[in-house]
């Protein structure tokens, strides 16, 4: 027996750091015949319930503090009997025993064969990441929490529920690329969640939906992510509002502009005693201020409102909820300036607390990534995400000094972590480089993406900034070190030769993904779209979660006219990544050849969702609602198309709409519109000079309706009509072309019509002259052109009654 237990184990093992540096590790060549892990199973087996999830809590804590908190050194991890986590399942000096026979088995194991430990936790053809951190204890937590999953034995088990969800967002971070099967499970136990969330205690049902949520932003499921989310924001009693003040934004603005802030509140029904406090002891990462000379630290308010409530109390529940609601409203809403003002002022609301770990880090890298865009921002951006690259890497600064950091003072950053959307550390270090070539860094940016071994990254960061020479040296030292698919595959990349990708398809015995898509694309430039759809279909079937291939798989179906195959495709790419707004435009577009507008229209607007500043997609969306009869869309959308449209190029679809319009029976329906369409109609008159065409529709639109008493309506009507006519008659088409003397005719007429209508209502000395010159003129060329009774008019029937009837109301 013993009374305690500790992890003292590899944080990487050396012979895969070796691997590592020597360039020869690569799992996508491995034998997927692992050496047996049945004596650890077995030994699983023979633990008590209790003791499998302590074993997998601590397992999960272990690579958690490491992956997500910047424990990167090999500090012992030490329980005893008085530990919460102990205390919670009840361990005894015989439970530690057992649990700590189970660690010793599992790090001889990895000390004798660590590549089959990765290999094991390789799901289909997705590899976990080879800087993932004692991943001999995940595999622990892996076999315990998912490797035999039967949902139906657990249903109501809260406990061992919870670690499922904790692990298997862990997992899906840790993997390479999105997994089916993960997501699979992600929804199972979400589903049935109802059986067993209530036996957690309130913090904890809190926590459980926002590592829900998360999970689910990692599949860009949005909307599952906003329902788990909203339920732990309804639990906690937390809401957040966006209000506007006057304020200033730099040191020499003179006059106050309304600025955007955020403020949370709590609800006061909630019994927030329930929480664990603040720690007054977290450490939080350093939030850099602003060095500018001219924009301030933070906006300065002119004089706080008298409906500006205080600052809300609140605890780390409440922190955690916020920060998921960031994301999840990054991910959500069209990234765009009001989009930038609103995360900014939410990120300042949020990082003003300054009290949880997980809370402020994942902050600081959502306002690196909001500033990214600006210049005066950008170098703050950089600075902050290397000091918190650096924080995940066990290089940790306090009050501007390095220092090191315990075990307990690492364990005091758990709390929250995972339900504030943790991401690994290589994330991080991705996104600073990222940065780093914003502002051309490439010598220090190819530094970071190689101490992360990202080669992918690597390559292209080489071929961007022109040096793709350097590139294939790289990738021959590492094919002369190993040959493996992926190199190959890199290889083919670099020197755009399908050879590379084929020889890669027949290492892998065709099943490289990456080898598949690569060849799909380079015979879809080349125009050879049947070739294409046969590699990306077979891609798709090897990983059926990556956007890239699905787009492209949608984009050769569309030109092969394959055009069910091409929404099937565009569709689960959409559902892998709902902002890829051009699937969602493609995907449109292929309902039309299909006949089916309705869903065309719908389609499209999801696509402007993820990008509302693309023009053509604001006049396909106005086309699309004018087939459907959803006028008031389509109005909508050619208000958008004109405000972002240099020059705007849409008349031809305001005439089909206004003549659509009306069309429209119901009164009260077509006032609404009518009153929608003048006010659409001001816009492109202030944009655009009007053609007569629109100027004609435009005047019919606001043609008094017959028995108006309405002065007004009837002068803004003569206004418009005239400047029609006028315009008609200028350009002298009307002299050669039937329809267009109609139009002509037509008009002139109804002005002369009006006219009169008019002076009935007004009284002696405000009566307006008649126009019927116009119908004179064109009454006399008429003549000229088809005899004195228009009797030379042979098959335009409605011009010559027209005539007619203009010679004996008008004229006569």
């Amino acid at each position: 027996m013993c009374d305690i237990v500790v992890f003292q184990g590899y944080l990487l093992h050396p012979k895969i750091r070796s691997l590592l540096n020597e360039l020869k590790l690569d799992f996508s060549d491995a034998n997927a015949q692992v050496k047996p892990l049945s004596n650890i199973k077995q030994k699983l087996e023979d633990l008590t319930e209790n003791q499998k999830l302590f074993l997998s809590e601590i397992c999960l804590e272990r690579v958690t503090l490491s992956v997500f908190a910047g424990c990167v050194k090999e500090h012992e991890l030490i329980y005893n009997l008085t530990d919460k986590v102990a205390q919670k399942y009840e361990m005894n000096a015989d439970d530690f025993q057992h649990v700590q026979n189970i660690i010793d088995e599992v790090d001889k194991t990895f000390e004798d064969d660590p590549l089959s430990v990765f290999i094991s936790l390789k799901t289909n053809t997705i590899d976990i990441h080879p800087l993932t951190y004692y991943v001999q204890y995940f595999l622990v937590a892996y076999l315990v929490l998912y490797d035999s999953w039967n949902l139906e034995k657990t249903l109501e088990n809260g406990r061992i529920n919870f670690l499922r969800t904790k692990f298997l967002y862990i997992y899906a971070t840790v993997l390479t690329d999105s997994c089916s099967n993960v997501k699979k499970c992600v929804d199972e136990l979400h589903d049935a969640s109802e059986r067993f969330v209530h036996h957690l205690s309130l913090e904890e049902q809190v926590e459980y939906h926002l590592i829900v949520a998360n999970t689910y932003l990692i599949y860009f499921e949005v909307a599952k992510a906003i329902d788990a989310c909203s339920k732990a924001r309804e639990l906690c009693g937390v809401e957040f509002d966006f209000f506007g003040e006057l304020g200033k934004r730099t040191y020499f603005q003179v006059t106050d502009l309304p600025q955007l802030f955020a403020q949370a509140s709590v609800d006061g029904k909630i019994d927030v005693t329930q929480f664990t406090p603040f720690s007054e002891t977290e450490d939080v990462p350093l939030a850099l201020k602003l060095d500018d000379d001219t924009v301030m630290t933070e906006i300065k308010k002119t004089a706080p409102l008298a409906t500006t409530s205080e600052k809300a109390t609140l605890y780390p529940v409440h922190l955690a909820c916020m920060i998921t609601s960031l994301i999840i409203m990054q991910k959500n809403e069209a990234p765009d300036e009001i989009l930038f003002e609103k995360a900014e002022s939410f990120v300042h609301e949020i990082v003003s607390y300054r009290k949880v770990y997980g809370v402020q880090l994942r902050a600081l890298l959502a306002r690196c990534l909001n500033e990214c865009e600006r210049k005066r921002k950008i170098e703050r951006a950089i600075m902050q995400a290397e000091i918190i690259k650096n924080d995940l890497q066990g290089i940790h600064s306090v009050d501007g000094r390095q220092t090191e950091f315990n075990i307990e003072q690492y364990q005091a950053r758990l709390p929250w972590l995972l339900s504030s959307n943790a991401k690994p550390f290589w994330i991080y270090a991705r996104s600073y480089a990222s940065l780093l070539l914003r502002v051309g860094s490439n010598a220090e940016a190819l530094r970071v993406y190689n101490d992360i071994y990202d080669y992918d990254s690597l390559v292209e960061c080489y071929i961007s900034i022109g040096q793709s020479d350097k590139a294939e040296t790289m990738v021959q030292n590492l094919l002369s070190v190993k040959e493996t698919p992926y190199r190959l595959c890199l290889m083919g990349d670099i020197t755009r030769d399908m050879s590379w990708y084929e020889k890669a398809i027949e290492l892998s015995n065709d099943t490289s993904a990456k080898a598949r898509t690569a060849l799909g694309m380079n015979l879809m430039k080349r125009g050879d779209y049947e070739g294409a759809f046969k590699n990306l279909s077979r891609a798709v079937k090897i990983k059926p979660l990556h956007a890239e291939t699905l787009f492209a798989l949608g984009h050769v179906s569309y030109k092969l006219e394959r055009f069910a195959d091409a929404i099937a495709a565009y569709r689960n790419c959409v559902h892998v990544d709902p902002t890829e707004y051009e699937a969602w435009n493609n995907m449109s577009a292929a309902f039309l050849h299909l006949k089916r507008p309705e869903q065309a229209q719908r389609t499209m607007k999801e696509a402007l969702k993820f990008n509302r500043n693309h023009s053509e997609m604001w006049r396909n969306y106005a086309i699309m609602s004018i087939n459907v009869a959803d006028y008031i869309q389509a109005i909508y959308a050619i208000k958008e198309y004109m405000n972002i449209s240099k020059k705007p190029d849409i008349e031809e679809i305001v005439q089909q709409l206004i003549l659509s319009i009306i069309e429209v029976e119901k009164p009260a329906n077509f006032e609404i519109l009518r009153k929608e369409a003048i006010s659409m109609m001001g816009q492109l008159s202030s944009k655009v000079i009007l053609q007569a065409d629109t100027l004609c529709c435009y005047a019919l639109l606001k043609k008094p309706d017959e028995g108006c008493k309405d002065k007004e309506a009837y002068e803004s009507y003569l206004t418009t009509a005239s400047k029609a006519v006028q315009k008609f008659m200028a350009s002298n088409a009307w002299k050669s072309d039937k329809d267009v003397m109609y139009k002509t005719l037509q008009l002139a007429t109804d002005i002369v019509m009006c006219e009169r209508t008019l002076n009935s209502l007004l009284p002696e000395g405000r009566k307006v002259a008649e126009h019927s010159s116009r119908v004179s003129s064109i009454l006399k060329t008429a003549r000229e052109n088809y005899g004195n009774n228009f009797e030379n008019l042979q098959g335009y029937d409605g011009l010559r009654s027209l005539l007619e009837t203009a010679a004996i109301t008008v004229v006569s």
